[in-house]
């Protein structure tokens, strides 16, 4: 599980084709990665993905295919966020909101293709004033 909250800049720091995608090493300092395991969720840039190896202040990684082909800019070296899963017991940050309203909504599924949608919806209040 992760917060969302982007703990490191890190950087993709190799590439490498394999038969299905990409293996990547990952610079992940600043990130205390003494607390990283093989077998361990990263999120990078958003997605998650499984520490396959860890040295030190870098960290690897396999990409599939279907994420490459559902995430951007994890085939190149760059810069990306960085963020260690949640663990039992750790500080949640960020804020947390509640909406005095709520609201209805119905969506429909697409109806050709290229997909097409259709929706309609309304605000309305769930609450007394």
């Amino acid at each position: 599980m992760f917060t969302g909250l982007v703990q490191a800049i890190g950087r993709i720091e190799q590439v490498e084709p394999r038969e299905r995608g990409l293996h990547l090493v990952v610079q992940a300092s600043p990130i205390d990665s003494s607390h990283l395991r093989v077998g361990d969720s990263v999120a990078v840039s958003g997605c998650c993905l499984t520490a396959t190896s860890v040295q030190g202040t870098r960290f690897q990684v396999d990409v599939s295919e279907e994420t490459l082909a559902r995430t951007a800019n994890l085939d190149r070296c760059a810069d990306v966020n960085l963020e260690l899963s949640l663990a039992l017991g750790d500080r949640i940050g960020g804020t947390f909101h509640r909406s005095a309203s709520r609201a209805s909504w119905w969506c429909a599924l697409p109806d050709r293709w290229p997909l097409t949608w259709r929706s309609r919806g309304r605000l309305r209040s769930t609450e007394s004033a």
